[in-house]
């Protein structure tokens, strides 16, 4: 039996009517949803190719533009539920180029950008001379391969970059890229990809690339270690799933988002040998866990922020992704990442788990379990939901109410079953888009949470924002109205309203 990590496996509900099928495999095609039926290597390069979109309209503030833009976004979401994916990763990438420009794009550029180049493995030995790749259309165009068009691979790390130049004379093309300095140590290196023609860059993107030393014998040696560990500590559960999620890469598995499969490597070798805890103890950086909780476990992603040397107790923000979503979404997309960077400016824990299927109470119990790790300001704990995530965290508001400071629902709403005293002094959040499917669940909630007298209601609709973005827009709102809100002890009865 094949060893298959945990970081790649996902619940599908059995028994499901086609429509929410559909719903799920939208979430699947944009690199939210880990389901087998669909393959990694085209959830991969639709994630690279959302979180591009994103960068592309941070960068853009006009108006103008991202209307335009969102008119490509909703085309893309009508495809993705006709099941013409290529199509609509098509879409992304107009949404992409409209941000920037009205004036159509030249056939060269939309022949470049309909490229994708896919690495044989992401997880490689040093004694690999080369890694072999194969550069291909993602989704069709009509124009044909203009003449002098060529890729350029940069191998890089840090400072110390090398180039080969590969002519395009055909598609699909197969080459292999030497592997340069990667002998030197254990490392993540970036894989850029340029398509050029003369000194006119028409498309460029980038991917990870991990080396390292006896990767076999490595990975052979954190086996048997593994299935000797005991069950049910947040450490030993880390280890195992990390040593399986390298073992999928080191099996040339492509998954769903650019792991640092070095530095993992290294991570879980380390805590091995430590014979106390590894994890936590004022250790600030990006972590992937599997937390041990009441009931069972949880994997999931999370961010310490510089300040947790200081070990007092930081302030808490759990994000909860969208339906059958992963751990890695409130990192790598729902605006690239925006919301570790407020965190670690603001000098907050950030964790998100994998959601999909999971107890609205396991929201609660996530807290007592990272407190294991790092101190909790248990007044300050914050919850942030998108989509399905925004329904968990509303429900999980109402079976907790004394265990958070502020919920913020997006994209989604949940009704309101059961009312409390303690309910009424929750303040809540709620961002949608007027062009959401789910605009009505959203005011449903808004009134839901007045009949229920909750106190501090801040409604917020985004003009001409669909389901795809209204994360990455509201995000600084909702740090605002997080930063703003008082203790949960010291909280004031103030009017409700909505705004």
């Amino acid at each position: 039996m094949e060893l298959t990590a945990s970081y790649v496996r996902a619940d599908f509900f059995g028994g499901l009517i086609m429509k929410i099928i559909k719903s799920l495999f939208l979430l699947t095609c944009i690199g939210i949803l880990p389901i087998h039926l669909f393959a990694q290597p085209v959830r991969f390069e639709l994630g690279q190719r959302t979180r591009a979109l994103e960068i592309a309209w941070d960068a853009q503030p006009d108006a103008a533009a991202r209307k335009r833009a969102s008119a490509y976004v909703k085309q893309a979401v009508t495809l993705f539920f006709a099941f013409k994916l290529n199509e609509a990763a098509k879409n992304l990438d107009q949404a992409r180029f409209a941000l920037k420009s009205a004036v159509p794009l030249s056939p060269e550029v939309q022949w470049a950008e309909s490229l994708y180049v896919l690495p044989e493995s992401r997880l490689l030995d040093k004694t690999a001379p080369t890694v072999a790749f194969t550069l291909d259309k993602f989704y069709p165009t009509t124009e044909a391969i203009p003449s002098g068009a060529v890729l350029k691979l940069s191998f890089s790390q840090a400072n110390k970059a090398k180039t080969i130049d590969f002519p395009i004379a055909g598609l699909p093309l197969t080459e292999k890229l030497p592997l340069f300095f990667a002998k030197t140590a254990d490392g993540d290196f970036t894989l850029t990809a340029k398509i050029v023609i003369g000194k006119k860059v028409l498309a460029t993107s980038e991917q990870t690339i991990s080396v390292v030393e006896n990767l076999a014998a490595r990975i052979e040696k954190l086996r048997p270690m593994i299935n000797g560990l005991m069950p049910g500590g947040t450490q030993p559960q880390t280890m195992k799933d990390l040593t399986m999620l390298l073992d999928s890469l080191a099996r040339k598995k492509t998954l769903e988002t650019n792991f640092p499969a070095a530095r993992l490597l290294n991570e879980v070798e380390a805590a091995h040998k430590t014979s106390g805890d590894f994890y936590g103890k004022a250790k600030p950086g990006q972590f992937w866990l599997t937390l041990a909780l009441a009931q069972g476990i949880l994997p999931v992603r999370m961010l310490a922020p510089v300040a947790v040397k200081q070990n007092k107790p930081l302030p808490l923000v759990i994000a909860l992704h969208g339906t059958g979503g992963s751990e890695n979404m409130f990192f790598d997309t729902y605006g690239h990442g925006t919301i570790a960077q407020l965190c670690e400016q603001g000098g907050w824990l950030l964790v998100s788990p994998r959601g999909t299927g999971m107890k609205p109470e396991r929201v609660a119990e996530m807290i007592d379990a990272v407190a294991q790790l790092y101190p909790v300001d248990t007044k300050r704990v914050f919850v942030i939901g998108h989509s399905m995530g925004a329904g968990q965290a509303v429900a999980a508001a109402q079976l907790n109410p004394e265990k958070f400071a502020v919920v913020a629902a997006l994209g989604g709403g949940g009704g309101i079953r059961n009312p409390s005293e303690a309910l009424k002094n929750l303040p809540f959040f709620i961002g949608i888009g007027t062009e959401e499917f789910a605009l009505k669940n959203a005011r449903g909630l808004n009134e839901g949470l007045q009949k229920a007298e909750v106190r501090q209601i801040n409604y917020h609709e985004y003009p001409d924002i669909e389901h795809l973005i209204i994360v990455q827009v509201a995000l600084k709102d909702v740090f605002a109205f997080f930063a703003a809100s008082q203790p949960r002890t010291e909280q004031g009865s103030g009017k409700a309203g909505s705004h």
